[in-house]
């Protein structure tokens, strides 16, 4: 019985999934199919790979980690979880890189998915950087 639903980045068969499942529910609600689906995607962007690698593991090492993470506590904890994970766990479980296209390729997939809208966060520092790339590469190729 919502109008909407905002969702985490996750595996595009999971999102289709989500998606459906929502649109289901709204459907056996009488309310029809048609509601507004967002979603949340973290990237690493930098004017290098090995930037966006090192930013994303220095300001976002959490997102490398495999296992839910609503019980940890303490920043100690969080501290002491995140010494392991590699950039290659990160760029798993997110787009990392330097390049506009790889960002658009995967930001328009998540459109393609039948998303409306996107919450789109960079875990890098270079958020100026970033907004002027997005501005001028990415956005206005997205369909």
């Amino acid at each position: 019985m919502a109008d909407g639903i905002v969702v985490g980045d996750a595996a595009p068969e999971r999102l289709e999934r989500l998606l459906a499942a929502a649109r289901d529910g709204r459907a056996e609600s009488g309310r029809g199919r048609d509601l507004r689906a967002t979603v949340h995607v973290q990237l690493a962007w930098a004017p290098t790979d090995a930037e966006a690698a090192a930013g994303a593991l220095r300001e976002w090492p959490m997102a490398g980690l495999r296992f839910p993470r609503g019980d940890i506590r303490s920043p100690f904890d969080v501290e002491h979880l995140v010494r392991g994970v590699s950039a290659g766990e990160l760029a798993a479980r997110m787009t990392v890189s330097a390049d506009p296209g790889v960002h658009r390729a995967r930001l328009q997939r998540l459109l393609d998915l039948g998303f409306d809208s996107l919450h789109v966060h960079n875990v890098t520092r270079d958020q100026r950087g970033w907004l002027a790339v997005f501005a001028r590469e990415i956005r206005p190729n997205l369909q």
